[in-house]
């Protein structure tokens, strides 16, 4: 009788055990990833004011989770409930609960939603970036000039700003294409873009004597060449003219000065009071007049070896020019250009 009493109690225990396992199995399963193997992004919509029981069951209904209840857990466990946001995100069933709760309530770049990507051109000024930007309805223009004002905060986190005494960061935010998520901070943006920039700079710096200088330089060879054959020739026709104790007189720094691209500039213009005017002061501006991009800033690291002093568009080209070193022939090249275009 006590040894059949004994099978039974062992029998019970074993069957607990497995009621135990299984219920810890189905537990463990319901916070795995749905699929492991599956990193395709899926887009899942969260309108303004869903809470946790409504993402727990759109995430649920589109299979990205296993179990509605699982999640809604983990965004309790993790103090995000109160912190889902309105937008579109990317999500992958192959994440974990924790990280698709991150990307709808957390904080971080992958918790922003949408990603909008941004081209920015080289060549183009502080102004236009921050046009661009608020069209895309990423930040407003006026906050992100504000920010762009703050060199000093930059200074602590890049080396490359620390002997640059400019009033804003003009020059040193690189051109390129960016991926950025709605709700990015004006900070956050520039960040990427000086990143970008220090990824450029860490291959010359070894090379560079004065950064300031060097961007500023490339940032009139940007505006001024259109054919990229041309840049170092261009950069070194400034050198020259530098070196001759020559005005650089380009007309593209008195664009700057007057804050728009007119396509052609009057007698006035060029009288303008400033010192980006290259016509009026010597040598070169006190800081870049846009963002140039890598290829002007090799092109003024390492320009021509020509002696040429002036050069003019040529007629009909598309962009090229005509180069001199001598100014007669230089003013003949420019009575051609106007007869062409008057």
């Amino acid at each position: 009788m006590k040894k059949r009493r004994i099978i039974t109690i062992t029998i019970l225990v074993l069957i607990l055990i497995a009621i135990i396992w299984k219920i810890n199995s189905c537990v463990s399963w319901m916070y795995k990833p749905y699929d492991p193997n599956d990193d395709t992004e899926y887009t899942i919509e969260i309108p303004e004011g869903s809470g946790a029981s409504y993402v727990a069951k759109e995430l649920y209904d589109k299979k990205i989770i296993r179990n509605g209840t699982a999640f809604k857990d983990v965004l309790k466990d993790n103090d995000l409930e109160k912190h889902i946001k309105s937008g579109t995100f990317k999500v992958k069933k192959s994440m974990t609960l924790l990280e698709i709760a991150n990307i709808i309530a957390g904080e971080g770049e992958e918790a922003k939603g949408e990603i909008i990507k941004v081209t920015i051109p080289e060549g183009f000024e502080l102004t236009r970036i921050a046009q661009r930007l608020e069209e895309k309805g990423l930040v407003s223009s006026e906050e992100f000039l504000n920010e762009c004002k703050n060199v000093d905060k930059y200074k602590e986190k890049y080396e490359f700003l620390s002997n640059i005494n400019n009033d804003t960061l003009e020059g040193f935010l690189f051109p390129a294409t960016y991926d950025i998520a709605m709700g990015s901070s004006s900070e956050e943006i520039i960040t990427k873009m000086l990143n970008a920039f220090n990824n450029i700079y860490s291959k010359i710096s070894s090379e560079v004597d004065d950064l300031n200088k060097l961007i500023t330089l490339a940032s009139i060879v940007e505006r001024e060449a259109k054919l990229e054959e041309e840049r170092p020739i261009i950069a070194k026709v400034f050198l020259n003219r530098i070196d001759k104790n020559i005005r650089l007189q380009s007309c593209a720094t008195i664009q700057y000065a007057l804050g728009e691209r007119k396509p052609k500039l009057s007698n006035e213009d060029l009288k303008i009071d400033s010192p980006y005017n290259t016509y009026t002061h010597d040598g070169l501006p006190p800081a870049p007049i846009c963002n140039p991009g890598e290829a002007s800033i090799v092109a003024s690291l390492h320009p021509a070896d020509v002696d040429y002093l002036y050069f003019v568009v040529k007629p009909g080209s598309d962009g090229a020019h005509n180069f001199s070193s001598d100014y007669n022939k230089f003013l003949n090249d420019k009575k051609d250009y106007k007869s062409n275009n008057d």
